[in-house]
């Protein structure tokens, strides 16, 4: 294995962290498949069977619950295996997120 403070070494710890995050966004991309085909049914059902706005809110009520759960899912096999900086996250996605919820409570 090269030095890490060589260049070699950052370009070597880049590809490795590049291939890690290739392998989070699949298996997310894999997770959305598998949790929005039973949620687009379910709604479908709930509309055909009662219709109206209430189950639209039902609906999304229950997405944002399971979305919650694949989220927590996600973080936790992030943290356990890319330690502490991933569990800490970075700064601008930090501030991204607070403006995405400023820009949702408006």
């Amino acid at each position: 294995m090269s030095n890490p403070w060589s260049l070699a070494g950052m370009i070597d710890e880049k590809r490795l962290k590049d291939d890690e995050i290739r392998k989070l966004k699949e298996q997310v991309a894999q997770t959305d498949k598998r949790a929005q085909k039973p949620e687009a049914e379910n709604h479908r059902r709930l509309y055909d069977s009662r219709g109206g706005d209430d189950d639209d809110a039902e609906a999304l009520g229950r997405s944002l619950e399971r979305s919650e759960s694949l989220v927590r899912r996600e973080y936790n096999s992030g943290a356990g295996r890319l330690g502490k900086p991933f569990a800490m996250g970075d700064l601008i996605t930090e501030n991204q997120l607070q403006a995405q919820i400023i820009t949702l409570v408006e």
